[in-house]
């Protein structure tokens, strides 16, 4: 159950982000920023947005575009990413930055389905509404109709204390605006960044789907739910200092809350306000994490059930007279980066980097993270060292190009060691340690590089390259 306390107080969560943005004008309607560099394609969109309740401003380029979002403070924006005057993933990373700006959110408009510079950035992309040109315009009507709807709980929000509008703006307080059925009907951009999804797969659910616990029932029971109960009591506040809460993508969240209660609104009953644990309040909280067969950071499989999954391969490359390979992943110099940017930084880029490698793999293909700043990938079905020399080599490519985090473009090589079963084990510990005596192998001639396992890369041999 949760573990709560009930306050009287109009106190909430602490605001940490620095700097200060240009408060925004007084306007009747909200204000879409278009930023598109062709001429025919602004005409187009400001004619289909004539019929919606909103003003709208447009600059052909993103450098201007930043500059008007620090000086605007628009509502939302509507960014093309193929955009020449500068690489559209690099705004975004300094759009999410820039305190002054971070909160303000953005329908992005891409040019296809999928492109290599999406897969390589997508934690940038996962929490914001995307448009595939050309676009569908039932497509673009639904997610301005959608905007507008929780512009009105974001005004709402705004109206019930000058904090509240400080938490609306954060970098990591993340907002959830509840009607009367406990349906979630607004969310800042914080809060669909933490909880790993867009606003439009967050509206309209009931926020007891967002709860870590499971529902087993089809229809809610939000009037028996404490939160409601207790925030019915329109002077209380809710506090919960430890819970889970679940992301879109399959991690569990721990997350301290609080509820508060909505006063003469029709459109909102309840605010939650929330934000991340850090691993050391949950150590405080006795928070465990919601899967133990998880890395806590990444959410992938960790070292204990990949050892149990690997079982399942070798079984079964032995009943099917298959091949199983393993490459070993390991950041090169990640402490020096560690200590250069941080460790928030740092974990930021272990988790893009495990984004990166999924994105290529296969359902059927594992991947874990072993610990630190090694990954493992096990692949069945690959008939020649050829085609491992591929993957290995394809792996390099994408953790080469830059990865964009909290304003950096941060660059790194990887150093991948390869195993394959039988040759190089028989079970999953000594094919794991084979793969790692591999890439430390690697790492002596020079990392950015892949080595395939031999029985000569025994400890004593790699110990005595490497001093």
């Amino acid at each position: 159950m949760l573990a709560v306390g009930v306050q009287k107080t109009h106190l909430m969560l602490p605001i940490d982000d620095s700097g200060a943005k240009t408060a925004p004008p007084s306007r009747e309607k909200p204000l879409l920023l278009v930023v598109d560099d062709k001429q025919h394609n602004t005409t187009e969109l400001v004619n289909k947005l004539s019929s919606f309740p909103l003003e709208t401003h447009c600059t052909d380029n993103g450098r201007c575009a930043l500059q008007l979002m620090r000086e605007l403070q628009p509502n939302w924006v509507l960014l093309d990413m193929c955009l020449p005057d500068i690489d559209a993933y690099r705004l975004l990373n300094q759009i999410q930055a820039d305190p002054r700006v971070c909160h303000i959110p953005l329908i992005l408009m891409l040019p296809n389905l999928s492109s290599q510079a999406q897969l390589e950035n997508n934690r940038l992309v996962w929490s914001r509404e995307t448009l595939i040109k050309p676009i569908d315009p039932d497509a673009f009507k639904h997610i301005i109709s959608l905007f507008l709807f929780m512009e009105r709980g974001r005004r709402i929000v705004a109206r019930m204390h000058a904090h509240h509008e400080a938490l609306i703006d954060s970098k990591n307080e993340g907002l959830l605006g509840l009607n009367r059925a406990g349906r979630i009907v607004y969310v800042n951009n914080s809060g669909a960044r933490l909880l790993q999804a867009r606003p439009s797969q967050l509206v309209g659910l009931f926020m007891e789907s967002i709860f870590e616990y499971p529902n087993r029932s089809v229809v809610s029971a939000w009037d028996e739910h404490p939160i409601c109960t207790i925030c019915q009591n329109k002077e209380t506040i809710l506090q919960v200092e430890s819970a889970h809460f679940w992301c879109s993508q399959g991690e569990s969240l721990p997350v301290k809350f609080a509820a508060v209660p909505v006063l003469k609104s029709t459109e909102l009953s309840v605010v939650i306000a929330f934000r991340r644990l850090s691993a050391t309040e949950q150590v405080t909280a006795g928070l465990k994490s919601g899967n133990p067969r998880r890395d806590a950071l990444t959410g992938l499989s960790n070292r204990v059930d990949c050892v149990d999954v690997m079982k399942t391969l070798i079984h079964r490359a032995q009943q099917r007279n298959h091949s199983l390979s393993v490459f070993h992943v390991d950041v090169d110099h990640f402490a020096n980066l560690n200590d250069t940017l941080g460790h928030a930084v740092g974990d930021e880029l272990l988790v893009s980097v495990g984004m990166r490698l999924k994105g290529i793999l296969d359902e059927q293909d594992v991947l874990a993270r072993l610990g630190a700043d090694e990954f493992l990938v096990a692949v069945s079905g690959l008939s020649s060292p050829q085609q491992e020399a591929a993957l290995a080599h394809k792996i390099i490519l994408l953790m080469n190009c830059p990865f964009l985090i909290a304003g950096h473009e941060v660059y790194v090589t990887v150093s991948v060691g390869i195993a394959r079963f039988p040759h190089a084990g028989c079970e999953p510990t000594s094919l794991l340690q084979n793969a790692e005596r591999a890439t430390q192998r690697c790492k002596t001639f020079g990392r950015n590089n892949y080595h395939f396992f031999q029985p000569i890369d025994t400890e004593k041999t790699i110990t005595t390259f490497c001093s």
